[in-house]
């Protein structure tokens, strides 16, 4: 039976991600970096002394954009943070990392690939509408979704997936290659074919916002007000 238990955080959750280890970390809206384990909290440490805009974990460290539009990278293990740069172009409105070099930042229209290494911007990849996240597939091709529709980008391809209903404010890609999506507008956590975006699955939730499916088979997902749910068995997609 998928069902889901919740429990509240002493402040409002942002971002939510999920480890090899099963291990899940949280970053609240003050700066604040939490890993989780069985809803245990195992740690803490502060990223930034100023908002977190946009967030992402590669391997051990966490790679974030704070108020300034500052991009910087916290190194887990060694408890320290290190500023890259400031972006001077338009606003960002989704960051990914591809590799420990390729940087993916969303905005208005376009995804933009960055080496932070060497701060210089690589190519340009035109879309429509506003960029509201963005998911790797691999260390060239990645997901996102804007808010009227989902792009895959595949070998430098574009497929265009239509969803001006839904709105979504998270993907992922699962281990099986297909693609776990939230959409706050309709409150539904949908499941879609990874190779062309065809729907497999729908579940409808409270204001859901963020979402992971754990390597255990565990749904995780956060709601509007900052509450994290788990689901207790392993979540069955049918």
């Amino acid at each position: 039976m998928n069902e889901i238990t919740g429990f509240i955080c002493q402040s409002k959750i942002d971002f939510i991600f999920a480890t090899n280890e099963d291990l899940i970390v949280t970053i609240s809206e003050n700066g604040l970096a939490v890993t989780w384990k069985n809803s245990t909290c195992l740690n803490f440490f502060r990223l930034s002394e100023k908002k977190i805009r946009f967030a992402d974990l590669i391997l051990n460290s966490i790679i974030f954009i704070d108020d300034i539009f500052s991009i910087g990278k916290f190194d887990i293990e060694n408890n320290r943070t290190k500023k890259y740069f400031i972006l001077i172009d338009e606003p960002v409105t989704a960051l990914k990392m591809l590799s420990n070099e390729i940087l993916l930042t969303g905005h208005q229209n376009k995804i933009v690939e960055w080496n932070i290494n060497s701060q210089t911007k690589l190519m340009e990849h035109q879309v429509y509408g506003k960029v509201n996240c963005i998911e790797k597939i691999s260390d060239k091709d990645f997901i996102c979704a804007t808010d009227i529709c989902m792009v895959l980008v595949k070998n430098s391809e574009l497929i265009f997936k239509n969803c001006p209903e839904s709105l979504i404010s998270s993907i992922q890609i699962c281990d099986d290659g297909n693609v776990l999506s939230v959409g706050s507008l309709d409150e539904t956590i949908k499941l879609w074919k990874g190779d062309n975006l065809d729907l497999m699955f729908k579940l409808n939730v409270s204001k859901p916002q963020f979402a992971k499916l754990l390597k255990c088979g565990k749904l995780a997902y956060i709601d509007s007000n900052g509450k994290l749910h788990i689901s207790q068995n392993k979540f069955c997609f049918i």
